[in-house]
């Protein structure tokens, strides 16, 4: 196999690697994906490349967020697999359906402002996002777990830019 790598500035530790016969440039994927997904397609075509195989969360989002896989081979699950395995609460449900113990909790969308705390929680209680990172004003966004002591902290992390908190004892 011939082997080319695509890195944010085209001087990657792989693209370092005597195996690989270039590094190409395609800018940074979380900073301006639409951007990454345009220069990396142009790669591939010039590298005439048989294989895409995207390694990070960031890169295979790119992927489908721009829908590359109907212009490239692309190794990587199907959108709907990727999607069910990071989206935390669609996983959290699956799996207490099969009978396996999950927090209890709830999940708050953009721009709901619940009055209280969901019956069963009371504080401390984690917030944490409901993807690891997600696609918002062309960029992506990475999200942390927090702790909210009380109604002012929750508040507060609400306001904070996400797309969907999960809300667990």
């Amino acid at each position: 196999h011939v082997v080319h790598v695509a890195s944010a500035k085209g001087r990657s530790l792989a693209g370092a690697s005597r195996h690989a016969v270039a590094d190409h440039a395609v800018g940074d994927p979380a900073a301006a994906p639409a951007e990454y997904a345009r220069a990396l397609e142009r790669a591939a075509k010039e590298a005439r490349a048989d294989l895409l195989l995207p390694l990070g969360e960031v890169s295979l989002s790119c992927v489908y967020a721009f829908d590359l896989g109907s212009r490239l081979q692309v190794a990587c699950p199907a959108a709907d697999a990727y999607v069910a395995v990071t989206d935390k609460h669609a996983l959290l449900a699956r799996a207490a359906a099969l009978g396996i113990a999950v927090p209890r909790g709830s999940l708050i969308e953009p721009g709901d402002r619940p009055a209280e705390l969901p019956p069963g929680l009371d504080y401390p209680v984690v917030v944490k996002p409901r993807r690891s990172r997600w696609l918002d004003a062309g960029r992506w966004r990475a999200g942390e777990a927090r702790i909210a002591r009380d109604p002012g902290e929750l508040e507060r992390q609400l306001a904070l830019p996400h797309a969907g908190l999960l809300v667990q004892e």
